[in-house]
């Protein structure tokens, strides 16, 4: 519990995921739903927690290969490229 959220219980289905969303888990859904509400949240992507029957501990969703490829990540703001605001 490395999240500091404790684990679901045991959903009776295999397809039953879970996400945290503003400290609670929510759930249980299925992975296509799951990617469609992760995809709705740009501004967390792939560093939404994620959890399903097997996992030891939740996860970045960026991290769980059935997510990995369906969740935005929001690239941080470009830095200055080399040489840039030097004299």
């Amino acid at each position: 519990m490395a999240s500091g959220i404790p684990l679901p219980d045991k959903p009776a289905t295999t397809d039953a995921w879970f996400y945290i969303k503003d400290g609670a888990s929510v759930g249980p859904m299925p992975l296509a739903e799951l990617a469609r509400v992760l995809k709705g949240r740009p501004e967390r992507g792939k560093t939404d927690l994620v959890w399903r029957a097997g996992f030891i501990d939740w996860l970045k969703a960026g991290e769980v290969l059935e997510l990995a490829s369906s969740v935005p990540f929001s690239p941080p703001p470009p830095g200055y490229m080399a040489g840039e605001g030097t004299m």
